[in-house]
C-alpha cells in the first residue's frame, strides 16, 4: 500500500523523511526529485564476489551548492536550469537534490507502526526523450540523497533541477533485525565509496 500526500506531508513534518524538497513536486502519491548532480563515467567498475571497484568518473556537472565530494577530472558548477547535453554512447550517474532520511524504528501511519521503505520511478518525461533511468529500492535506515544510472538512447538535454523521477513511500509489514546503515557501503548518499 503506497502513502498519499497527506500521509506523506505527515511523515516529513513529523519524522523528516525528506529534505530540500518543493512542495510544488508533491504528487497524489509521492514527491517529484530533481537533478542535482550529473556525472559521466569514463570506464566501467567491476562487481566480485567480495568487493566493488568504482567505475573512473570523466566529467561532472553540479548544481551550485550541492558539491559534496569531489570524483570527476572535471567539474563545472552550475546555476539551476543550466542544461546538459547527454550523449548516446555514454552512460551517467545522477544524483539529486533531495535528501531522503528513512528512520530505522517503527513511525506511524494510519493509526499503526510501521517502517518505511522507499521506490523510485522515472518520470514518463524521460523516457519520451529517449533516456532511461535505473534506480534501486531505498531501505529503512538509509540516509542521504540518492544516486541514479541514467542512459540516454538518444542524445538529450537535462537541465540541473530538472524533475526526473517520483519517489513513493511504503510500509513495511514486520520487524526488520539490521538496517541498511549498518552494512550499506554508499550510506550518505556517496556517489563512489
Amino acid at each position: 500500500m503506497k502513502l498519499s500526500h497527506t500521509e506523506i506531508e505527515g511523515l516529513i513534518s513529523k519524522y523528516g523523511i525528506i529534505e530540500n524538497y518543493k512542495k510544488e513536486n508533491i504528487n497524489p502519491s509521492g514527491i517529484d526529485l530533481r537533478v542535482g548532480e550529473i556525472y559521466e563515467l569514463e570506464d566501467g567498475g567491476a562487481i566480485r564476489l567480495n568487493e566493488v571497484i568504482s567505475p573512473f568518473i570523466k566529467k561532472g556537472w553540479i548544481l551550485e551548492g550541492m558539491r559534496e565530494e569531489d570524483h570527476s577530472k572535471e567539474i563545472l558548477v552550475l546555476e539551476e536550469g543550466a542544461s546538459v547535453n547527454t550523449k548516446k554512447e555514454n552512460y551517467y550517474l545522477v544524483r539529486t537534490q533531495e535528501k531522503i532520511r528513512l528512520p530505522k524504528e517503527k513511525i506511524e501511519v494510519e493509526g499503526k507502526k510501521y517502517f518505511i521503505v522507499a521506490f523510485v520511478y522515472m518520470r514518463s518525461s524521460l523516457f519520451r526523450i529517449g533516456v532511461t533511468l535505473y534506480n534501486t529500492l531505498i531501505d529503512p535506515g538509509w540516509s542521504g540523497r540518492l544516486t541514479f544510472g541514467l542512459k540516454p538512447f538518444l542524445d538529450a538535454e537535462i537541465e540541473l533541477g530538472a524533475p526526473i523521477a517520483q519517489i513513493v513511500f511504503e510500509p513495511v509489514l514486520g520487524d526488520i533485525e539490521f538496517f541498511y546503515g549498518d552494512k550499506g557501503r554508499y550510506m550518505g548518499g556517496k556517489l563512489i565509496p
